[in-house]
């Protein structure tokens, strides 16, 4: 029995040597969303924490749906990645995925996985909403993007007086429109 709640199914995590409560505890603390995985790939539970809903009006649909499937193109080898991971050692390392919304921009997940024991096998994957720092990073981005232009312009504008210096013949005062200063000075070589 699957459900999009604030916790995850107690049948759904098998877990040895700590109680069903305290293992769904320890996973809803760890991020804002936890996915149940089963060995195909298939998700079976989704769990997302108080601060997340937004998240969790997203992921009500992924219950029944392959992992990748719900990811972005770019994203769907790391999905495949940390799966293989799992396999190999029982613990994935922590891969940003996004996932693909129904309207607005993906929402970028950090997951970490690991394996569930028991016959079913699968993995539970503990996520981490990135969209705080994915803001961050664009601002940085644009912010960077602004500076280059900037000195590009400044650049240009130096190189135009630098000219305009070498080849006048006349005397060429620059003062500054603020302040009334003179800035640049130059006297012309008279032919």
């Amino acid at each position: 029995m699957s459900h999009v709640d604030k916790t995850l199914n107690t049948e759904s995590i098998p877990v040895a040597g700590l109680d069903r409560d305290s293992a769904i505890a320890l996973v809803a603390a760890a991020g804002e969303i936890a996915l149940v995985v089963d060995s195909l790939g298939v998700i079976r539970d989704v769990s997302t924490n108080d601060g997340a809903d937004s998240v969790g009006q997203d992921s009500a649909g992924w219950i029944g749906r392959p992992w990748v499937d719900t990811v972005t193109t770019e994203s769907r080898g790391k999905i495949e990645a940390l799966i293989r991971d799992v396999a190999a050692s029982g613990v994935s390392r922590r891969r940003q995925v996004n996932h693909v919304t129904a309207a607005g921009p993906d929402l970028p997940i950090a997951y970490t996985a690991v394996r569930l024991s028991g016959a079913a096998g699968g993995l539970v994957a503990v996520g981490r909403d990135m969209r705080a720092i994915a803001s961050l990073q664009q601002r940085l981005v644009e912010t960077q993007q602004t500076l280059e232009r900037d000195y590009w312009r400044l650049r240009h504008v130096e190189t135009r007086y630098r000219l305009l210096f070498q080849v006048s013949s006349e005397a060429i005062l620059v003062v500054e429109a603020s302040n009334r200063r003179t800035r640049k000075y130059r006297v012309g070589t008279v032919g």
